[in-house]
């Protein structure tokens, strides 16, 4: 199935803040998700998504949340410190 994903956030080598579609297996949740874009941008590593905080559909999401085909996700990384 299709979904579209967002990144928003500080710059990861391979990721920009567009729009993209993917291909995953349906029944995939939004850690399957992220295991697929760590696929397609093999320069970074996984940890650093699973770090993200996830929107599905316009709602608060976390990495078990279940993807449906046409999902949009919207992956954040927020900025901290002092």
């Amino acid at each position: 199935m299709i979904v579209t994903y967002k990144y928003i956030g500080i710059t990861l080598k391979g990721l920009d803040n567009n729009p993209h579609e993917i291909e995953i297996a349906h029944g995939s949740d939004v850690d399957s998700l992220l295991e697929e874009i760590s696929k397609k941008y093999e320069t970074f590593d996984l940890e650093l998504l699973r770090k993200c905080s996830f929107m599905v559909d316009g709602k608060k999401a976390d990495r078990k949340t279940s993807l449906k085909k046409g999902s949009r996700v919207l992956v954040m990384k927020v900025l901290g410190g002092g």
